[in-house]
């Protein structure tokens, strides 16, 4: 499957799931919606450096349901890297729930947002170049997956912002947006708005 541009479509699919990447570079935005199963301890959702079982993860994003976190690694010539989990925001998933997952890539790290929350940031340890693919493993099923340029992302201006808010919308998608960085002005970007802390529709 090769997932461009525009918008892509796949209804209840089962994992493994995995499909082509268009070339990425910053403001470019991955989305992924699906359904946690009932029995379900950890799914992972990667970014690989092509389809082979043993291809290297450029970015692995791991919710684990027991423990209550989600880990982000890299895998390279099969070896895992150091593990980062820590977070400030609240655990977003739990069994037989929907899960709107936005990866924003943004400039030398991805930027992570769920239910339209910023969760966390993870620094490129891979070129983007390398990446080509994403597969989706674990308990549960995936009801869509698109990636999509996004049509504002550059910051607003020297020593204004150091990045910005971005927003996605469309008919019968998730509507996700998060917060690049930190900004103490109100500012509005793609219909959200940053208040020295909160993110919310203007």
């Amino acid at each position: 499957m090769q997932i461009k541009n525009d918008i892509s479509y796949c209804v209840r699919q089962k994992v493994p799931f995995a499909a082509d990447l268009p070339d990425l570079c910053a403001g470019k935005a991955i989305y992924v919606t699906g359904v946690v199963l009932p029995k379900c301890s950890r799914f992972a959702v990667n970014l690989t450096c092509g389809k082979s079982p043993t291809a290297d993860v450029a970015f692995h994003l791991n919710p684990r349901l027991l423990q209550h976190y989600i880990v982000r690694n890299t895998r390279l010539n099969g070896q895992w890297g150091d593990e980062e989990k820590t977070s400030t925001v609240k655990f977003p998933f739990r069994r037989e729930g929907k899960f709107n997952v936005c990866i924003l890539i943004g400039d030398g790290e991805f930027q992570v947002a769920v239910e339209g929350v910023f969760f966390c940031s993870y620094k490129f340890r891979v070129a983007l170049a390398k990446i080509t693919a994403i597969d989706i493993q674990g308990c549960v099923d995936v009801l869509g997956v698109d990636c999509k340029q996004l049509q504002i992302y550059p910051e607003i201006g020297p020593g204004t912002v150091p990045n910005v808010s971005v927003g996605h919308r469309e008919a019968d998608t998730p509507k996700v947006g998060m917060v690049m960085g930190v900004a103490g002005n109100v500012f509005n970007c793609v219909g959200l708005t940053w208040r020295g802390g909160f993110l919310g529709h203007s």
